[in-house]
């Protein structure tokens, strides 16, 4: 849904009028939740919960492979004590796993041979030698004769006792709950591995591979509501128990093994609470968050009698100068009323950020770029800001300004600035200079 929001006016006379998809940003449930993340922002202990906004969503799909296009955020107990067994425990489960399989099979084959396997290929036979009618007719007789032929093994009368006394013995009932098992600890390994490996994968995007700068932004996550756990796979480590325990509980239990009280690897399964679940799916979280923390800078004076923020912050706006009638659409419009100045602001959170070789980095920034600057230029904006996920450095920002930049849109006179979201501390100083800047009286 697009509807006409506002109108401003630039210190040069240009009129634009704004105009948005929707008001998902200004929900009291969605402000009320951002809230919670800037009083986060501003403590040095859970700063780092901004990193969650510079995630790709695709890095919390643990269960997209079973169907399950829920994010999930996996938190790891005891990661860096053990890091180095735990291929090694996976791999034990696996094999242990197999071994029992495989033994049960050797004790329920014969049963499976005797019961329905040989009284259907004795029959199959038979109907060999029978002239064979339509296949819908020939289905029907198998069924029919299947059934039969399995009666008659077991006994046609009370079939299922008579199966159960002559062939469900102890021992293959002791076997087939070691399978129920032996199922339940393939599960939680495969549940473990996968846990495990969202884990490393997100260490690697968000903090460099730090596993304990991953755990203490898994820790603020926790702390400011943005997460619920849901599911914890705990495996002991003491290699005489290997006790294993599921637990399906809103807290993450201690790390210690109800069976022999050792130490315990745990990978929770958090789910991302909303509204943060319906952002992070659409890569709309960052947007809420630049709104709101423009927000929270914003200062109230009376315009016309009224109080009113001197910072205006639009979000996912269509744009339309009303003296050439050319429209554009940005990610964001940051506006100060008092000095009539506008710039627009572009977000983009990429798969991969890591630090990227040069020459694929700027191939990245040249697309993003110059897509950016037509589309504020067109509009009669001069100034922009980029802001990415992407690892850029300091050498590489300035090199991009006074080399790549000026060559995108020849004589469009575009100034534009670039924010990449290195760590937390390095963004929010950056936001704050941009909003100094706004403020300013040209």
């Amino acid at each position: 849904m697009i509807r006409e929001v506002d109108r401003i006016e630039l210190k040069d006379g240009t009129e634009l009028e704004i105009k948005m998809q929707d008001e998902w940003f200004k929900k009291e449930e969605m402000k009320k939740a951002l809230r919670n993340i800037l009083v986060a922002t501003r403590v040095d202990k859970t700063k780092s919960v901004l990193r969650f906004f510079f995630i790709h969503p695709s890095y919390l799909r643990a269960f997209e492979d079973l169907g399950l296009p829920l994010l999930f955020v996996p938190i790891v107990t005891n990661y860096a004590r053990y890091r180095s067994k735990i291929n090694e425990i996976i791999q034990t489960s696996k094999e242990t796993a197999n071994v029992e399989f495989s033994e049960f099979g050797k004790k329920i084959a014969p049963i499976i041979a005797e019961v329905l396997i040989n009284p259907l290929t004795q029959w199959l036979e038979e109907t060999e030698r029978l002239p064979q009618k339509s296949e819908e007719e020939f289905k029907q007789q198998f069924i029919v004769r299947a059934i039969e032929k399995v009666q008659e093994t077991t006994g046609e009368k009370n079939a299922m006792k008579r199966f159960v006394k002559r062939y469900v013995s102890p021992e293959i009932f002791s076997g087939a709950l070691g399978l129920a098992r032996t199922v339940f600890y393939l599960f939680s390994s495969t549940l473990t591995e996968n846990g495990l490996r969202r884990f490393s994968l997100l260490a690697q995007e968000i903090c460099d591979r730090d596993t304990e700068l991953c755990n203490e932004i898994m820790d603020s996550l926790l702390e400011c509501g943005l997460v619920t756990p849901l599911m914890t796979i705990s495996v002991c480590m003491n290699k005489y128990c290997r006790h294993t325990e599921m637990t399906i509980s809103n807290r993450i239990p201690e790390a210690i093994c109800g069976k022999c009280k050792g130490n315990t690897l745990s990978v929770t399964f958090t789910l991302i609470n909303e509204p943060y679940l319906w952002l992070k799916d659409k890569m709309l979280d960052l947007h809420a968050f630049l709104y709101s923390y423009i927000d929270s800078k914003s200062i109230q004076d009376h315009v016309n009698g009224r109080l009113t923020p001197d910072l205006q912050c639009y979000l996912t706006t269509y744009i339309r100068n009303t003296s050439n009638n050319n429209e554009s659409e940005v990610d964001a419009l940051l506006y100060s009323r008092k000095n009539k100045k506008a710039l627009g602001i572009e977000i983009k959170i990429h798969q991969v950020r890591s630090q990227l070789p040069s020459e694929r980095l700027r191939a990245i920034l040249n697309t993003d770029l110059k897509q950016f600057m037509r589309a504020i230029g067109q509009i009669g904006l001069t100034t922009g800001c980029y802001i990415t996920n992407l690892k850029i450095s300091e050498e590489e920002i300035q090199y991009i300004k006074e080399n790549i930049i000026p060559q995108l849109v020849e004589g469009s006179g575009v100034n534009i600035e670039i924010i990449s979201a290195i760590d937390e501390t390095t963004f929010l100083d950056k936001l704050d200079t941009l909003v100094e800047n706004i403020r300013k009286p040209t």
